[in-house]
């Protein structure tokens, strides 16, 4: 009960923080694609490519070692603490020194030797900050955590339109960026030093469980990163900041939601799954939770699969619909990874760090292997690429990788829970597409939103008839913490 009690409490929190910061980034790139160019956003998602990779190491996978690992010493932390420091600093020192050679033989854009330098002093500054998020996140504070995301993205914004407004361009997005940054370490270490204040000790011998455990986690990050960014890094590699630009945009509309959703309950599905022991409790949650973040995840990817043209065009102007089929196939994609991206930390919560490393290394490669080649050709075939992989390929790594060895799944079993949580989405959209291309264009916003109600009302419909248990199963837990 005390678990179910810290997961209600987070859900709470954590989806306010994750909607507010979420309408704010939405809001902020509603205003900025007025104010900026398909090059700025490009140039940033290089930056953040190079920034994302580089703060891999500053953790070392330290902050995943801490929540899992029960009891923390007060030497350890202490080791670990400057440990991340120095690793800051290091951070630092190889982006400031590489940032030339990242930016004329990787990219071809010598305006991103400036920026890079400009933006590594963040890594020095997240090496204080970094256990400490990881030390509230351990003590279920998703209260605090949710406060400080909130705060910190709304100080970013207000700096970016600011100095979008007065024609920085792209430093108005890299400024933003440093504030945000800045700030949440501020607040991250305010809160979390009534855990630890770090003392002046370090002994490495002490922390080798620790390393070996973060060695794995770091490995697996590193491989996810490029995995999970390899599409922006390739498309600024091969073609241009410009045409990245415009897919990164419609990208933003996807992730962005995914990440809401999928955050609420991410967040704390690590330090929740961790604390618990007895496995058809996990099973249950863990079900449980996937069903209702792909409920959650409905109205949006319903909006965005079968209305594209119309989302681009009431939300970025006409000058961006050339986003609209990158905009389509990345929600397609991203419906279908959701059926097992909210396992992903079960291998984490039960010690399996190794396998969890060994799962990403091979799906980084295909995922990687295949953008090489279909990028070849445009971006569209790129998607299509991946789609059939997350399909046919990723979906049985999860269930003999996953959910096999910790729930002994079956095939049957995995075709239950795929078809519970994927069936309303996809009948909800071929109703809505098929009604659309026969009654409706893209212009017509009125006559859109008719089709789309109608194809939700359905599809949420069928998605309750289908899930009916854990609809009561979610009642009777909120009926009983109310009692």
């Amino acid at each position: 009960m005390l678990v179910t009690k810290s997961l209600v409490s987070g859900v709470k929190w954590t989806t306010f923080q994750s909607t507010f910061s979420a309408v704010i980034q939405v809001f902020r790139v509603f205003v900025l694609t007025k104010l900026l160019i398909a090059n700025d956003f490009g140039l940033m998602a290089l930056v953040l490519i190079v920034t994302g990779f580089s703060q891999l190491f500053v953790d070392f996978g330290i902050s995943s070692a801490i929540i899992y690992k029960r009891n923390n010493t007060e030497g350890e932390l202490s080791t670990l603490y400057w440990l991340n420091v120095a690793l800051g600093c290091f951070a630092c020192l190889i982006l400031l020194f590489f940032s030339y050679p990242i930016s004329i033989y990787v990219f071809n854009e010598i305006e991103l030797n400036n920026i890079l330098k400009i933006i590594s002093i963040t890594f020095l500054f997240n090496g204080f900050a970094i256990q400490y998020k990881a030390l509230l996140s351990k003590k279920l504070m998703f209260k605090s955590l949710a406060k400080i995301n909130i705060v910190t993205p709304l100080l970013g914004f207000v700096v970016t339109i600011i100095l979008a407004y007065q024609g920085y361009g792209v430093y108005a997005l890299v400024y933003g960026y440093m504030v945000e940054n800045f700030s949440r370490g501020s607040l991250f270490i305010l809160r979390g030093k009534q855990f630890h204040i770090p003392k002046w000790y370090f002994k490495i011998n002490e922390v080798k469980s620790y390393l070996n455990f973060g060695g794995y986690q770091m490995s697996e990050r590193i491989i996810t990163y490029f995995r999970q960014q390899g599409d922006n890094l390739l498309i600024g590699a091969f073609l241009s900041t410009e045409i990245l630009g415009f897919y990164n945009l419609a990208k933003i509309l996807v992730m962005k939601p995914v990440q809401l959703i999928r955050s609420v309950f991410n967040k704390m599905a690590f330090p929740v799954y961790s604390s618990i022991q007895n496995d058809d409790q996990l099973k249950k949650m863990a079900l449980t939770i996937n069903k209702v973040v792909y409920l959650a995840i409905i109205p949006v990817m319903l909006l965005l699969i079968v209305f594209p043209e119309t989302t681009i065009y009431y939300f970025y102007g006409e000058k961006w619909l050339s986003s609209a089929p990158y905009l389509r196939l990345t929600a397609i994609l991203f419906s279908i990874r959701l059926l097992r991206t909210t396992f992903g930390p079960l291998l984490l919560a039960r010690g399996k760090a190794k396998q969890s490393f060994y799962f990403n290394l091979w799906f980084s490669i295909i995922v990687l292997v295949a953008l090489c080649v279909t990028l070849q050709f445009s971006i569209i075939y790129a998607l299509y690429a991946l789609i059939s992989i997350e399909l046919f390929i990723l979906q049985a790594m999860n269930l003999y990788i996953v959910l096999k060895p910790i729930f002994g799944f079956t095939i049957n079993d995995y075709l239950k829970v795929a078809t519970e949580s994927f069936l309303p989405l996809l009948f909800a959209c071929l109703l809505s597409f098929s009604l659309s291309y026969f009654y409706s264009d893209f212009t017509n916003v009125l006559l859109s939103l008719g089709i789309y109600i109608l194809g939700l009302f359905v599809g949420l419909g069928l998605f309750y008839w289908l899930n009916k248990n854990t609809v009561g199963f979610v009642k009777e837990k909120i009926k009983a913490l109310k009692s």
